[in-house]
């Protein structure tokens, strides 16, 4: 009897030792962007970024003095609304996914006194070799019968290399004009690479935030813009300061128009680590 005690009492030792060993798995939450502080000769304005894991949920900003807030709702992995609002209004953008792949966005912006409305829609068509066309329509319009509205329709050709944009092929079918955006990139990593959706949404980006800064796992370089109706040419050139771990901490964006310096816009970035 006293052996069988004591055979007990080591079991439960044993299996006492074995809970005190065993640890709760954490999950390593990726490094984030958390603060953009953007500035220009004329204004600044501090973004602070709102996430649950590596999911972005919430981007908030006052720019001279009207606060913004950009939020981000998520279907699974996938980024399915993004709505933006401020004191005048707001625009909401839902983007529909096939297999994981973007295939249409519906962009809608409605005045706050409820005059003005504007719908942008786009879907996206997958090719064989690689890249993806697009068809747009745009219209607004305005309470007041006297008031202007206004509509056209596009369509054109992205093409990717890596899975980033490079090339941006735009014909206006209204107007009959052709404009082309072209892109390089770093090699480093993108500031927002680790943001969970943004890569299968990046086209979705296209009228927002990459207009501005990439949302893929690299930076941009050079844009250049080129257009058949006017000969004022333009593009970005981006130099960066990055951190240890080849992420940016400060972005200098020169903007330029027929090889003339218009405008230089800073952004300073700070991560979760």
């Amino acid at each position: 009897m006293k052996n069988l005690f004591f055979c007990v009492t080591a079991a439960l030792l044993l299996l006492s030792c074995d809970r005190d060993e065993t640890t709760i798995p954490t999950v390593d939450t990726p490094l984030l962007p958390t603060t953009m502080t953007i500035s220009t000769s004329d204004i600044s304005r501090k973004m602070n970024f709102e996430y649950e894991g590596d999911k972005l949920k919430k981007i908030s900003y006052e720019s001279l003095g009207v606060p913004y807030a950009v939020n981000y709702e998520y279907t699974g992995d996938l980024i399915t609304k993004v709505n933006i609002s401020d004191l005048e209004g707001n625009t909401v953008e839902n983007l529909q996914y096939s297999g994981g792949k973007l295939v249409a966005t519906t962009t809608t912006t409605v005045e706050k006194s409820g005059d003005y409305t504007a719908t942008t829609n786009l879907t996206y068509s997958y090719n064989s070799d690689g890249t993806v066309g697009f068809k747009k329509t745009y219209s607004y319009k305005r309470k007041v019968d006297t008031a202007p509205s206004s509509s056209y329709s596009s369509e054109g050709l992205y093409t990717l290399k890596n899975g980033q944009v490079v090339k941006i092929v735009e014909k206006n079918n209204t107007y009959g004009s052709t404009y082309t955006t072209i892109r390089t990139y770093d090699t480093k990593n993108g500031v927002f690479k680790n943001v969970r959706g943004f890569a299968a949404g990046a086209l979705g980006f296209e009228e927002f935030i990459a207009a501005s800064l990439s949302v893929t796992h690299n930076n941009y370089s050079t844009i250049s813009n080129i257009s058949d109706y006017s000969s004022n040419d333009s593009g970005n050139t981006f130099t960066y300061e990055y951190n240890a771990n080849d992420y940016p901490v400060k972005i200098t964006d020169s903007y330029k128009e027929n090889n003339q310096t218009q405008e230089v816009t800073t952004y300073t970035v700070t991560y979760n680590k």
